[in-house]
């Protein structure tokens, strides 16, 4: 179920990347930076899938677990949650948290673009929780791209 899970929402945002743009932006190349998830977090991120539209990356989080601090690049993403029950708190660099709603198995999440802030994020419930980010490396149509 999970690969199918992956697989349906790759190939929609496939065929989403798929149509017409007036001028198509150069692809993110990732990791971006240091601080990039994948590498910054490590434990928690790690990329299952990338090519030239997308980036995805299977994300988990222990019960209680808090990642060390990270960022995501700025294009829109899509979260699928895998296994849930597990209610995430951000952490941001100046100290405030923004705190989280509980996310169920099978929920389905759209981010829009924003520029990357760094964070940490911390499960705070006693549930693992396990996501799939698929990161489109261009924005999506009629959008700009975020610094």
């Amino acid at each position: 179920m999970k690969r199918s899970i992956l697989s349906f929402v790759a190939g929609c945002i496939l065929a989403a990347g798929a149509s017409v743009q007036e001028k198509p932006s150069e692809p993110i190349k990732y990791p971006t930076s240091e601080q990039d998830a994948t590498v910054a977090a490590a434990k928690n991120y790690k990329v299952e899938l990338e090519n030239d539209l997308v980036r995805v990356v299977r994300v988990t989080y222990d019960p209680h677990e808090k990642s060390p601090f990270h960022e995501h690049q700025g294009n829109a993403v899509v979260i699928v949650v895998l296994k849930g029950g597990g209610r995430m708190h951000q952490v941001n660099a100046d100290g405030t948290t923004l705190e989280g709603k509980t996310e169920q198995a099978g929920a389905v999440r759209f981010v829009p673009a924003r520029s990357p802030f760094r964070h940490a994020s911390e499960n705070v419930t006693d549930y693992p929780l396990e996501t799939i980010r698929v990161e489109l490396k261009t924005p999506p149509c009629g959008t700009k791209s975020q610094p």
